[in-house]
């Protein structure tokens, strides 16, 4: 859960992460808050946390898909839908490209089309 609040608050720059420590009933015993890029969460991340990840791989991760995702995304055309899929456990993203296609066009014709 750290690492998806993170993540948003992270790539917003500068957002702030609510850190909730609770026992292993479920209840919460101290909440902290820090900003994201505060080098001090690596304390709550490390490889001696149950919630063990590493900020530079997930960024690492995000650089690599966002670089991917604009070398594939290239067409502006809201008829054009691309969908990218990343199976549990796996590093590997694929994309599909759909034209034209009903099931996956999600904005209106009112909203895209120009005046």
């Amino acid at each position: 859960m750290l690492q998806r609040g993170w993540a948003e608050s992270f790539w917003a720059e500068g957002g702030e992460v609510i850190v909730g420590f609770f026992d292993d009933e479920g209840v919460v015993h101290r909440i902290e808050n820090h900003r994201a890029d505060d080098d001090r969460l690596l304390k709550y991340v490390g490889k001696n946390s149950r919630y063990g990840w590493k900020m530079t791989v997930c960024t690492g991760f995000c650089e690599l898909l966002l670089d991917f995702v604009m070398s594939i995304a290239i067409e502006d055309n809201p008829r054009v839908v691309y969908l990218f899929k990343r199976a549990p456990k796996e590093s590997v993203v694929t994309c599909e490209i759909h034209r034209d296609s009903p099931r996956h066009i999600f904005l209106p014709d009112w909203y895209t089309s120009k005046a």
